[in-house]
């Protein structure tokens, strides 16, 4: 019999959850944000290793047109670009041809050292993230808006999606439907609310206390 079929189970959440907590209520970083990215509506894309073999590289061409038709529907809206860690040396060909194209304007930023994820993920309004990453899990049981962009073409097997269609796409159109439908729309909130219920992952600040109290 599998060890963990007779074990008692408790979610105690996990640790980047804090991390988020923190920021949250860290006034002075998020008045920093700020005054680096202003008082408006602010993306975050939280780049994920694109070189992974399991990724087509026409969804990944998809996503940047996505992106490019977002510039330009929503110019006055920071769109911030998050390598994973500080990973910058594996950009991908797309995102470097987004940076350098006519089509980046002002409002693109490549955020490498002022704010980690943790940050961006508490000031930001909507996050975009990518497949499965738990970053979009960490974003809803925050309470933000957030879906991710499917690259590998299993969209229909992504576990945002079976939560919620609104929490997960893999085509260009859909992509510009779900960042206008939770720009424009203020009860797209309850999309995040939803899915956090579901996830029942707390993101209170005592991961660590709980994992003291189980042990």
């Amino acid at each position: 019999i599998p060890f963990w079929d007779n074990q008692p189970l408790k979610i105690i959440g996990v640790k980047s959850g804090d991390n988020i907590y923190e920021s949250i209520h860290n006034a002075g970083r998020q008045m920093e944000f700020r005054r680096k990215y202003g008082n408006n509506t602010t993306i975050t894309v939280l780049l994920y290793s694109f070189f992974n073999k399991s990724n087509l590289e026409y969804k990944i061409d998809e996503f940047y047109q996505g992106l490019t038709s977002i510039k330009r529907l929503y110019p006055d809206i920071p769109i911030i670009l998050r390598p994973r860690g500080k990973q910058i040396h594996l950009l991908d060909k797309h995102c470097a041809e987004f940076l350098a194209s006519n089509n980046c304007h002002a409002n693109v930023f490549l955020e490498i050292d002022d704010f980690d994820a943790h940050e961006l993920i508490a000031y930001s309004d909507l996050i975009i993230g990518f497949n499965g990453s738990t970053t979009i899990a960490e974003a809803v049981c925050t309470g933000k808006r957030a879906f991710s962009f499917t690259l590998n073409g299993l969209n229909h097997f992504n576990p945002y999606r079976q939560l919620d269609k609104r929490l997960s796409t893999e085509n260009k159109e859909e992509f510009v439907n779900l960042v206008q439908y939770y720009i424009n729309n203020s009860t797209s909130i309850e999309v995040s609310m939803s899915a956090s219920r579901k996830l029942g992952m707390s993101i209170d600040g005592r991961v660590i206390e709980r994992v003291r109290e189980n042990l």
